[in-house]
């Protein structure tokens, strides 16, 4: 039987297969190498903690995991709606940012409850 995905997984593994479905896409609306520069960390960075998160459980009853993944989702549904509202802007690419950082916190207080 395969292991049940939590939320916080689901929102890391989300947050990574979006950015490399529409990594090109975005790539072409930074309007800065400041921009793309940022977009291409956010990334790699996205990339690992969605390679790290395979192999943690993550304790979805923690506060602090808990409350991380509230963060996220919420960034994450501005991000969705921003995007289909606006398409992809500077405003955008500042909020994926702060997803993959929030992402990375999860990851680190998994980590650390091991």
């Amino acid at each position: 039987m395969a292991k049940k995905e939590s939320s916080a997984f689901i929102l890391i593994k989300d947050r990574y297969f979006q950015l490399d479905k529409d990594f090109d896409l975005m790539m072409n609306a930074c309007t800065s190498d400041e921009e793309k520069k940022q977009l291409k960390q956010d990334y790699i960075i996205s990339r690992a903690n969605y390679r790290r998160s395979l192999n943690l459980n993550f304790e979805e009853n923690d506060p602090i995991v808990k409350d991380l993944c509230d963060k996220l989702g919420a960034v994450e549904e501005r991000i969705s709606k921003g995007i289909k509202n606006l398409g992809i802007t500077s405003n955008i690419l500042i909020m994926i940012t702060e997803s993959v950082k929030i992402a990375s916190s999860i990851i680190v207080v998994v980590s650390s409850l091991i």
